[in-house]
């Protein structure tokens, strides 16, 4: 997961992050998206097309539909209101604390307890949640 200050909240924009995050993890076979005009443009139906990556739409008026990104942000935006941010790099840096938390520390009831990292990499990571608990990076997450 990475999340990234964007100035400019543009189809090409997001559109080139996705593609670095597809460089770095590769591609998806399927991208589920709501209906914002950017995922229902002529620029992502075109990327959509000539990469054969198959987009799904959610119903309109229907988030649960794409429940994990909804909780994700469901989580983020109340912690950020909590927070005294000067400008995009403060929010930056509480974005990466945010996305370290949410990886590593934060287990998940539907991964049955674990965290995202300990499902990813099939490995045990209590120790590390340990660890990043006592650091000042997360704690301010876990209220």
């Amino acid at each position: 997961m990475r999340l990234k200050v964007l100035t400019l909240k543009r189809a090409w924009t997001v559109l080139s992050e996705f593609r670095g995050a597809c460089a770095e993890h590769g591609s998806p076979v399927v991208v589920r998206t709501d209906n914002e005009g950017m995922f229902t443009g002529r620029l992502w139906v075109t990327f959509f097309k000539l990469t054969g990556i198959r987009r799904q739409r959610i119903d309109s008026g229907s988030p649960w539909q794409n429940g994990c990104i909804e909780r994700l942000f469901g989580t983020l935006k109340p912690l950020l209101r909590q927070l005294a941010i000067l400008d995009a790099a403060a929010l930056q840096v509480r974005l990466h604390e945010f996305a370290r938390f949410y990886k590593h520390v934060r287990v998940h009831q539907s991964l049955g307890g674990l965290t995202p990292a300990e499902v990813w990499n099939g490995q045990d990571l209590n120790a590390m949640r340990r660890c990043y608990a006592r650091g000042d990076g997360c704690r301010r997450w876990m209220g």
